[in-house]
């Protein structure tokens, strides 16, 4: 809704239509302007059979550009319309199942409103149990999760994007979320310092900082067993919520 009042629209198939980076697709209302824009007429460019056919040259800063779309042509070509849109909603609703299990365990929270496949979410308390519940993940090589800021809150990001991810996958990398973060509950205490959201966080600004991922090393050393570690924990003081409980 609304889409009828935008002069061009850009989306990116390398995220979530299955062709491997880099691929955008670009839409624009009025093409005669935008090659207004672009065009260049020097004398060894001109040809008997210009005008007959679409000269992307004139759609863009440079004369020539690789070309990206055939495989974005093959994906539409192979999977259909349809399928396509079935994988986009496949993946909405394996997100949706996700955040349903981050709001049962009354440990975490959802800083921000799910965004189609994206859940943003945290363990209740300071940064530096996220940070450490992101360090242990990382260290155990099973699951790869990237960290964010909303209001210098530091939170984890969540995203579904394969064609192939089903309620299992999703429930046995909750399984390991909820490990590493009994781990990290169990080993803190409310005399140990907040390390800075600085230190995790890349020093970079604009939308992009949002997506940038990083290498998380691990500064603690192996502790003990996250299942032993559910059943005795206790809560920090620091953190307002009770022990975590899975089903």
């Amino acid at each position: 809704k609304g889409i009828e009042y935008a002069n061009s629209f850009t989306f990116n198939p390398s995220k979530w239509m299955m062709v491997h980076f880099d691929c955008t697709g670009f839409w624009v209302k009025d093409k005669y302007k935008l090659q207004q824009t672009f065009s260049v007429n020097p004398i060894y460019l001109r040809h008997a059979n210009s005008g007959m056919a679409t000269d992307f040259m004139h759609w863009q800063i440079p004369l020539s550009r690789r070309f990206r779309s055939i495989k974005l042509w093959f994906v539409i070509r192979s999977f259909g319309v349809k399928n396509l849109q079935a994988h986009v909603r496949h993946g909405t609703e394996m997100a949706k199942y996700f955040e349903s299990l981050v709001r049962n365990d009354p440990s975490f929270e959802i800083p921000a409103k799910r965004h189609l496949g994206l859940v943003v979410f945290r363990l209740k308390g300071p940064n530096c149990l996220t940070e450490s519940v992101l360090k242990e993940i990382a260290k155990a090589g099973r699951l790869f999760l990237i960290p964010a800021t909303i209001q210098d809150k530091l939170i984890i990001r969540f995203t579904v994007t394969s064609q192939f991810t089903t309620r299992e996958d999703i429930l046995r990398d909750w399984n390991l979320i909820q490990d590493a973060a009994a781990l990290v509950l169990s080993q803190h205490c409310t005399s140990q310092p907040s390390p800075q959201v600085g230190n995790l966080i890349p020093q970079t600004t604009g939308p992009r900082a949002l997506a940038n991922g990083m290498s998380l090393q691990s500064s603690n050393g192996a502790g003990s067993d996250p299942a032993q570690a559910r059943k005795i924990i206790k809560q920090p003081q620091c953190v307002g919520s009770s022990p975590m409980k899975r089903e």
